[in-house]
């Protein structure tokens, strides 16, 4: 939980995200991205640590935040779609997407809609999200 460039963090490992801006728009009155993440890594808050590195922590992410993402009733970080290969079959389960106009979630910008397409352009972008 910690990156290459701080004094206290010893023997940091390499973590790899990709990133897929899917639209801009508001959350509560309050500018805000929606993006389609893929760790490449699996390391520990790997996709909050990412997100907030960017200067962009996740909606509700109270910890990256510095204690200030009060307002919402939860963290904004969903897992929408789960693939994991079995010797049997390849099972790819979809959640859905919880961040709609109902949530608070004002989108005013599309830029990649949430698809099968999605899941293609994120597989060929390079891991855009590289901490050591």
């Amino acid at each position: 939980m910690c990156t290459g460039d701080k004094p206290y963090c010893d023997q940091a490992k390499a973590a790899h995200t990709r990133l897929l801006t899917l639209d801009r728009g508001l959350y509560d009155c309050y500018p805000a991205t929606k993006v389609l993440l893929k760790p490449i890594t699996g390391r520990r808050h790997q996709l909050r640590l990412h997100c907030s590195i960017l200067g962009h922590t996740i909606v509700g992410d109270f910890t990256y935040s510095d204690r200030k993402d009060l307002t919402p009733y939860r963290m904004f970080l969903h897992s929408h779609r789960l693939v994991l290969p079995t010797n049997l079959e390849q099972l790819d389960v979809n959640a859905g997407d919880p961040f709609t106009p109902d949530c608070h979630w004002q989108p005013t910008e599309c830029l990649n809609p949430l698809d099968q397409d999605a899941y293609l352009i994120l597989d060929t972008l390079p891991s855009n999200l590289q901490v050591e």
